[in-house]
Formats: C-alpha cells, sequence, structure tokens
C-alpha cells in the first residue's frame, strides 16, 4: 500500500480558497473607462429595443461598448412632443 500523508483541515481549507474563483473588482457601470471625463458617448446606430416585460430603448457606448438603457417605452412616450 502507497504510503499516506495526513492531509488536515487546513490543507483542505487552503485548497478550497485555490479553487474559487477570484472575486472581480467592482466597475462603476456609470464611468466610461475609455474616456478622459469618464461619461460614455451614445452610439446612436446600435439604438436597440428590447421587448421584456416591458420595453426598454438601449444603446451602447461609443467608447467602450457598454450598453445603457435610454427607459423603458412607455415612460419615453410621455415625453414625446408631436
Amino acid at each position: 500500500m502507497d504510503k499516506l500523508t495526513k492531509v488536515t483541515q487546513t490543507d483542505i481549507d487552503e485548497i478550497d480558497k485555490l479553487l474559487e474563483e477570484p472575486e472581480e473588482p467592482e466597475e462603476n457601470e456609470d464611468i466610461c473607462p475609455k474616456t478622459e471625463s469618464g461619461e460614455h458617448v451614445i452610439d446612436w446606430n446600435t439604438l436597440h429595443v428590447s421587448d421584456d416585460v416591458e420595453r426598454y430603448i438601449d444603446v451602447n457606448c461609443l467608447e467602450c461598448g457598454r450598453s445603457g438603457c435610454l427607459g423603458s417605452a412607455k415612460n419615453l412616450e410621455a415625453d414625446i412632443q408631436w
């Protein structure tokens, strides 16, 4: 029989810690990492209507590509000036 080594709870805890996914740093989604001012730039060419429970108008940032929501169609309809 092979020689076995004694495994302690500390060893098991260390192994578990190594196997855990690393924590990702929290990003502030309101800040664009690609612009000096930190402001997102709307790419109007990416305007998209998403049909979820309610319709939302989404766009992407021209600089970093992050998706942003302009608002729900219901709320935006109230602001339409005919």
